[in-house]
């Protein structure tokens, strides 16, 4: 049986406002809560990050390793519960700078905490560690007292899309031969986190067909084709690299896609899937939210308004672009715009 996957995601004014309170001049350690809801996609859950609860007086003891205090966990657990939430208990490693383990202090504390804010809440807790030198996130769910499992990755999403990636879950793929120029341009880091970022394209007209194939080309290692439509002869215009055969049989624009993809991917190990499917279908939206990025390349309204709605309200960046040809009633071409707009919390919708 697979492990669970598990990951968080926060809007980045909570980012700021959480790092603000632990990451301390003085270089000590500090904690707070926070409460959680759960977007659940088809393999994935993630813990959206939905308020922070910073501690009264009294409520948290800083002498070296912080603490929480029983009376702070449970009035931010019931508070939790009332709406239906989970907690999220969060402190800093002031010295950190890349993915946190547990000592056996901070283990000792999120699992004795973890039994009570349960029995409040009925759902997980999501313990939380800020490394204080990088600003880089890690997390885990307590599943249990006794058992936690660790998130796949950290994602903030606002102006910038920053992930702090597990490196046990989500290792990062060694660049190629074939990616030296894509490295050369935005470095080692970069592309480490670029190719581990799980790509879903919706669409695979000639937009998305083509932005598929260059994520490909460029080394993304996981990238999801969508479209629930196949081949025909109308489509071999647009469709760059589908066949007279493909649309003779009615081949799966995915299906292509996914053979296009294979054809021209950099990683050394690409894992491409096809989902035929629509995104407006339940078993569509549970697969879009197993993904980090999701690229709109459709163009019909019921689609793009459910892909709008989880940019906001599951915290997964949405691409959207297209091209609009206008012409004349005698048949010439009027105008041609193309747009390209990414769908964060702090910018405007599709709408």
């Amino acid at each position: 049986m697979p492990t669970p996957e598990f990951s968080v995601a926060m809007p980045s004014n909570i980012d700021r406002e959480l790092k603000q309170h632990l990451v301390r001049k003085d270089d000590q350690e500090d904690v707070c809560l926070a409460t959680y809801a759960i977007s659940r996609g088809r393999d994935r859950t993630t813990a959206l990050i939905r308020r922070i609860f910073l501690p009264a007086r009294g409520e948290r003891h800083v002498h070296g390793n912080a603490a929480f205090t029983g009376d702070y966990v449970i009035r931010v657990a019931q508070e939790a519960a009332s709406r239906g939430e989970g907690l999220v208990l969060l402190h800093s490693h002031p010295g950190g700078r890349t993915w946190q383990g547990l000592s056996s202090t901070d283990r000792e504390t999120e699992s004795g905490y973890s039994g009570v804010a349960r029995a409040v809440t009925k759902l997980p807790v999501v313990g939380m560690t800020i490394a204080g030198e990088s600003g880089a996130w890690s997390a885990r769910f307590w599943i249990s007292r006794s058992e936690s499992l660790d998130a796949e990755a950290v994602r903030v999403v606002g102006d910038q899309l920053i992930q702090s990636f597990n490196p046990g879950r989500r290792v990062a793929p060694l660049a190629t031969e074939s990616q030296r120029r894509t490295v050369s341009a935005w470095g080692e880091l970069v592309q480490a986190d670029f190719a581990r970022t799980r790509v879903l394209v919706v669409g695979l007209g000639s937009v998305g067909l083509d932005v598929a194939q260059r994520l490909a080309a460029s080394g993304v290692q996981s990238i999801g084709l969508m479209d629930f439509d196949a081949v025909e002869v109308h489509n071999l215009d647009r469709m760059i690299g589908a066949t007279r055969t493909d649309a003779r049989i009615g081949r799966t624009k995915v299906e292509v896609a996914r053979r296009l993809l294979l054809a021209q991917a950099t990683a050394s190990s690409p894992d491409i899937r096809s989902h035929e499917m629509s995104i407006c279908d339940p078993d569509g939206l549970a697969v879009a939210l197993d993904y980090d990025v999701v690229f709109s390349c459709v163009d019909r309204p019921w689609a793009r308004a459910v892909l709008n709605q989880i940019a906001y309200s599951d915290l997964i960046p949405v691409i959207d672009g297209g091209i609009n040809i206008e012409t004349t009633e005698d048949g010439r071409m009027r105008s041609a715009t193309a747009r390209a707009h990414t769908l964060v919390p702090g910018q405007p919708c599709m709408v």
